[in-house]
């Protein structure tokens, strides 16, 4: 959406619903119909180079890697967001095999990738890698740690996780990234043992509050990942599609649906009636209202960028308390 559109990120913290609960994602990389009917085009767009076969996985099919990369261009993007958000871990996995007989790196040729990056601004992301050189780095808009050495076994399956948790909010946005390696031997189904890890802690606000935080990973076989298999990702979902939509909920309780197109807040009722109030982040309050069984729309045209709150209570203690942080970005 362009610029002049009205992005409303969206920061969970209380009475989040069922369905915004951690999720676990998992891809095996074994469902092979055809070349345009498979697990990796089905559930990844972008990623040239990455192609799915039926055999050499650790339980099957994998992907095969491209021969180098282009930094950060060519990841496979998983086809959705999620959220990162204070109380709520997200960890995401690849798992890649090791072959030191393709080591040929040059420029941005990194063993294997993973991508978090905030739809708001791409910049602000965390980018965790295996290095052609066997360190482990992590590079985040605000700080980088120092690479850590990993002993790589020709032929062995590594599983690589990154961890991203939201540990402080406002005023800090205090964010930590962990990555742990772990070998997985040379069938791919031994037991995890550790092989290595790292970790940076930063200030973010924008990756803090963006609610479609986008995942990818990247691998090459110049820097010695001749497979990929078994992709996980388990954390707070948000907009399921590669694509921000116009429109994103951001509360479907069973009573109570509230969702955002552009410039308007939109909220959708079974209670007869409702009290619904927005506040800025000093505390002003911005809007209040009662509204009533059926459909009431909220322009927020007229807020200046920044953080706010919107809570909504009814006479019912069970029933239509929420309260959701959301950032206006113009």
């Amino acid at each position: 959406m362009k610029n002049t559109y009205l992005y409303i990120l969206l920061l969970f913290l209380a009475g989040l619903p069922a369905h915004s609960q951690s999720v676990v994602e998992y891809i095996s990389f074994d469902y092979f119909v055809s070349a345009a009917d498979n697990d990796f085009v089905n559930n990844f767009s972008n990623g040239p180079g990455f192609n799915q076969i039926t055999t050499n996985g650790i339980t099957g099919g994998c992907l095969t890697t491209p021969i180098t990369e282009s930094w950060g261009n060519d990841n496979a993007i998983y086809c959705s967001k999620y959220l990162d958000s204070a109380n709520y871990v997200s960890n995401t996995y690849i798992s890649f095999k090791y072959d030191s007989t393709q080591l040929n790196a040059a420029n941005f040729d990194r063993t294997v990738t993973i991508y978090l990056r905030p739809s708001a601004d791409f910049n602000h992301y965390i980018i965790a890698s295996i290095m052609h050189d066997k360190k482990i780095q992590i590079v985040s808009y605000s700080a980088v740690n120092n690479p850590y050495v990993v002993n790589l076994q020709h032929n062995h399956w590594y599983e690589f996780l990154l961890t991203a948790n939201c540990i402080t909010p406002a005023p800090v946005y205090q964010i930590s990234a962990n990555v742990q390696l772990n070998d997985l031997g040379l069938t791919g189904l031994t037991p995890p043992i550790p092989a290595g890890n790292s970790n940076v802690t930063f200030n973010d606000s924008l990756l803090f509050v963006d609610p479609a935080v986008q995942v990818s990973f990247s691998a090459t076989l110049n820097g010695g990942a001749r497979y990929i298999d078994n992709f996980r990702f388990h954390g707070v979902k948000s907009a399921d599609s590669c694509i921000a939509p116009n429109g994103l909920s951001f509360l479907e309780a069973e009573e109570v649906s509230i969702y955002f197109n552009e410039n308007t807040i939109y909220i959708s009722q079974e209670l007869p009636s409702m009290n619904v109030e927005i506040y800025s982040v000093s505390g002003q309050k911005m809007f209040s209202s009662v509204t009533y069984r059926g459909h009431t729309s909220i322009p927020v045209t007229d807020f200046g960028n920044g953080m706010y709150t919107i809570r909504t209570f009814s006479e019912n203690p069970d029933k239509g308390n929420y309260q959701k942080k959301f950032v206006v970005v113009k």
